[in-house]
């Protein structure tokens, strides 16, 4: 069940979105009487039934927005609120527009070993929009720069400053290996700015970060690194904890051997030009992909990092999450979902509550269009 704010007024659900402006929920302190009454009285809310004062339940959540800044206690992990925090910012019954706080999630064992030592701005990244937008052009033409989360830098574009010490990653919204990093960066609560490539259109300041044109890419003072698999190894590195990988050299090079042949296979299915037998033996390549990764999951737990998600299964979901999307224009793909087996099934159900999966979960729609296009360019080109 999505967690609602209960103040007069307020709309603020416990989404993607409002998770990405820092807005977080904090549950009413049923069990200490003094405060709820303090709460109750603040919040003033009325039941829409009978006109009687509200009374709050155990599921009864408020959000960030109606607390003043002072409120919180930021040192840890997670957001807290103080012990004399008591919700006040109210007006007319509507909730108060507030500056978004910035929120310091890293542990310290990760600030320890590289992560960024400055407060965590997670800027708003838009729900997948074509490239070249008539806003955007026009703000362009003023020489107006949009947010780096908004625009999407094309050949035209200026190469927006990187401040000394702060971590960049170049991506693209609707590309699946920047959605694989993404995850890492989230799931390990590592603080970054994600820079939109337009990658019909590529700034030549790009190309010289990485000449293969590809994302996603990680850069950081003078440090760059790219290709999905190397950027999500360096930050499991770079930051250990939480650890992603196994002790086991063996075990960490199986899980590399599989999703490296994995890759070449998706690659290939999204191949338009293939023909009828090699559509048919790339198909049951993959079919034979999902009987491995379902004995992996019988041996290994929950998640192929175990009883707790490892990489593996972050550098596998973005594929996952897309598969329904792409049978459908893609024959190689058709019918491709209902091969899995039940222990993948209950996997995705799984990865479906992780909250990296849920704050990167996109819309598959402009992803089919994208692709499609993108696809029948190639053949046509």
């Amino acid at each position: 069940m999505v967690r609602c704010c209960c103040g007069p007024g307020c709309s603020q659900r416990d989404t993607v979105a409002a998770r990405r402006n820092n807005i977080t929920f904090h549950r009413l302190p049923m069990k200490n009487s003094v405060k709820l009454e303090k709460w109750v009285n603040a919040i003033r809310r009325q039941d829409q039934k009978n006109g009687e004062p509200w009374t709050p339940t155990e599921n009864s959540y408020i959000c960030s927005a109606h607390f003043t800044q002072d409120c919180f206690d930021l040192t840890g992990q997670t957001v807290r609120l103080r012990d004399h925090a008591v919700p006040s910012v109210f007006q007319n019954g509507k909730q108060k527009k507030t500056s978004a706080i910035h929120i310091k999630c890293l542990a310290s064992s990760c600030q320890e070993n590289a992560c960024l030592p400055y407060p965590i701005i997670y800027l708003q990244d838009h729900l997948y929009h074509l490239p070249s937008n008539a806003a955007e052009k026009r703000l362009r033409n003023q020489k107006i720069p949009l947010s780096t989360a908004e625009q999407e830098f094309n050949s035209t574009s200026w190469f927006p400053e990187l401040k000394p010490g702060q971590l960049r990653l170049y991506c693209h919204r609707l590309c699946p290996y920047s959605h694989r990093t993404k995850l890492v960066l989230e799931h390990k609560k590592i603080r970054y700015q994600p820079l939109n490539i337009n990658l019909k259109s590529k700034p030549d300041w790009f190309l010289e970060k990485n000449p293969c044109g590809l994302v996603p890419v990680l850069e950081r003072d003078d440090k760059i690194i790219y290709e999905s698999l190397v950027c999500n190894d360096y930050l499991d590195d770079v930051c250990p904890v939480p650890p992603l990988q196994s002790t086991d050299p063996y075990l960490r090079a199986r899980d590399k051997m599989m999703i490296g042949q994995f890759d070449k296979d998706i690659k290939m299915a999204l191949n338009l030009n293939l023909n009828e037998c090699q559509k048919a033996e790339i198909k049951q390549k993959l079919v034979n992909h999902l009987q491995t990764f379902g004995k992996v999951l019988e041996q290994r737990g929950d998640y192929f990092g175990g009883d707790q998600v490892g990489l593996l299964d972050f550098n596998l979901w973005p594929w996952f999450e897309r598969f329904e999307a792409l049978e459908d224009f893609t024959e190689t793909l058709k019918g491709f979902t209902n091969n899995f087996p039940t222990t993948l099934t209950s996997w995705k159900s799984r990865m479906l509550l992780q909250p990296a999966v849920q704050l990167t979960m996109s819309n598959l729609q402009p992803y089919t269009e994208f692709i499609r296009r993108f696809l029948t360019e190639n053949k046509n080109g």
